[in-house]
């Protein structure tokens, strides 16, 4: 009598990857952290380079750091991150960006405006209300 084949209980998940969560492997190149202080959610990157690895935040692309190890590389970037957050001269200055925003809002403010009736008519658009005839 030819033997059965043994069959699976659920198929799909007999091919599943062994490893749900690749970031906990010591050797994946992008982890998720969450700072204690500030509950804040980023991932670094880290990638061999010559003469050890680097370690990036992908969130900040300017705060980097190298070491001989993977594990010390992401250690000085987590360093560098959080030391960003506790000194307040080193934290992003958005200054310049709000100041930009504004100096773009009241240039705009000057230009011209087109009423919604005047590009209605010239694209040949009715709104709804006035189609039902309200």
């Amino acid at each position: 009598m030819p033997q059965r084949k043994k069959r699976l209980k659920n198929p799909i998940a007999a091919g599943a990857e062994k490893k749900p969560f690749p970031f906990l492997d010591p050797d994946f190149p992008v982890k998720p952290w969450i700072d204690p202080v500030t509950a804040e959610r980023f991932q670094t990157h880290t990638m061999p380079v010559e003469g050890g690895f680097l370690a990036v935040i992908v969130q900040a692309p300017e705060v980097s750091a190298q070491a001989k190890t993977r594990q010390g590389a992401e250690k000085a970037v987590l360093e560098k991150y959080r030391a960003r957050w506790r000194n307040p001269q080193l934290r992003w200055d958005d200054a310049d960006d709000d100041a930009d925003d504004l100096r773009v809002i009241k240039a705009r403010e000057k230009e011209p405006t087109v009423s919604y009736e005047e590009v209605a008519a010239e694209f040949g658009h009715t709104p709804r209300r006035l189609r039902r005839g309200r």
